[in-house]
């Protein structure tokens, strides 16, 4: 995916905003990708001031002038898990089927993050991007935890399956 990348690693890894930066190689900033010094370019520019006619906007460019097209991708990426883990909350959009809301607007709560914790067992390893725990207090057989998964009950939620819409069923007329 190539976009205009606006995103980069500082020296301790940090993500940072090209309107946070110093102009230049002297921005100190990497490709979040290929880990490739960047220049900044974003002379004169403010997140908040309007561009003049031909100006380019703020962006870093690789030092060397290669590109990478999917530096922009990873930055977001590596954005997302990021603001999941300071805030812990995922805000869930509305969903609309043939003009019918079938689920509202809401956020989803979470009580810890973890950002690519390994896990291992006698018949895997594997370490996710991210794991989003709500801490509950029924206890797992399975795992012998209270650690669940934040889920949510359909039937407690109003959520409808398109299925059910077409036949003209709904939670409350099941």
């Amino acid at each position: 995916m190539k976009g205009i990348l606006q995103i980069a690693l500082d020296k301790a890894g940090n993500l940072v905003s090209i309107y946070d930066v110093k102009t230049g190689i002297d921005c100190d900033c990497y490709c979040p990708e290929c880990k490739e010094p960047l220049e900044a370019k974003n002379k004169n520019k403010t997140s908040n001031k309007t561009l003049l006619p031909r100006q380019k906007v703020a962006h870093f460019a690789h030092y060397d002038g290669s590109i990478c097209l999917s530096a922009t991708e990873t930055a977001i990426h590596l954005l997302a898990k990021m603001v999941l883990k300071e805030t812990k909350m995922l805000l869930i959009p509305n969903l609309f089927h043939k003009e019918i809301e079938i689920i509202k607007a809401r956020p989803i709560l979470f009580d810890n993050v973890e950002v690519e914790k390994e896990l291992e067992s006698e018949t895997f390893k594997i370490k996710p991007d991210i794991i989003l725990y709500d801490y509950d207090s029924s206890y797992n057989e399975h795992t012998g935890r209270s650690k669940t998964y934040k889920s949510f009950n359909s039937k407690d939620q109003n959520v409808y399956c398109p299925k059910q819409l077409e036949k003209g069923k709904t939670n409350e007329s099941n």
